[in-house]
């Protein structure tokens, strides 16, 4: 069983998720909503302070890819997207147990 394809298959697997428009509309909703309670609360608390306005394209850019790179979200994808067994992939014993034991 040759590995690579399952490897490339797996992130595009993770970031396409099986629900339609109304389940869409509710997670986009939820976020909104979280966006309109945290943001006031973090400015009014002062855990959230405004330099974005002093910040150059560059400092933009340079911000977006650094987020992007969180460790967080590098662990999660190898952990979860990599190593663990999707439940829709038919695999045999044997390798659902090479899946585990990498896990």
């Amino acid at each position: 069983m040759n590995l690579f394809p399952l490897l490339l298959a797996r992130p595009a697997g993770a970031l396409t998720a099986p629900f339609g428009l109304a389940q869409l509309g509710t997670v986009v909703a939820l976020a909104g909503l979280y966006g309109l309670l945290a943001i006031p609360l973090g400015l009014a608390s002062g855990l959230l302070r405004p330099p974005w306005r002093r910040l150059t394209t560059r400092t933009w850019l340079q911000l977006a890819a650094s987020l992007l790179l969180m460790r967080a979200l590098m662990a999660e994808g190898i952990l979860r997207v990599l190593l663990l067994p999707r439940p829709l992939s038919a695999l045999e014993l044997q390798p659902q147990l090479a899946w585990a034991g990498l896990g």
